[in-house]
């Protein structure tokens, strides 16, 4: 149970950090209307996809692959590569499910992910480099709190 609320609270946060990355996106080449409507749709965009990777972040933070061994830096690292083949694999995925195999195919992919998935490829990296370091501050305030507690006994 522990570790679903620190799921949770990690995604809540890094929601919350990617949507202010998508309101500066917005606030530089949109309009001050649009940045409030993206306000609104863009943490529930995001919200189903971050909790994925929060997901996968934790479950390959206590694999064997131990990805706690690396610094955060290198975890955000790791994550944006996993996210951006997220990205790539989902718009893949898109042109099979809507037109099937056919010629032209490969173009039509690329046309897919630029038009739909390369704006959130500035949020993917954000979020990814988020994860590590909510993680990280959050275990480090759990066991300054646990040392408080053992100190005061």
């Amino acid at each position: 149970m522990k570790n679903l609320a620190d799921i949770l609270l990690t995604t809540l946060i890094a929601v919350f950090v990617g949507t202010l990355v998508s309101l500066v996106m917005v606030l530089l080449l949109s309009t001050a209307d649009s940045a409030i409507l993206a306000a609104i749709l863009i943490p529930f965009n995001i919200f189903l996809p971050t909790l994925l990777g929060v997901s996968i972040y934790h479950s390959l933070k206590t694999s064997k692959l131990k990805l706690q061994q690396y610094g955060v830096f290198q975890q955000g690292f790791r994550l944006s590569i996993v996210f951006g083949a997220g990205l790539l694999l989902w718009a893949v995925l898109e042109v099979l499910i809507g037109s099937g195999i056919q010629a032209g195919m490969l173009s039509k992919m690329k046309r897919t992910f630029v038009s739909q998935f390369l704006g959130f490829v500035p949020v993917a990296i954000a979020i990814a480099f988020a994860i590590p370091i909510i993680d990280k501050k959050l275990n480090t305030n759990k066991t300054a709190a646990k040392r408080d507690v053992a100190d005061r006994l």
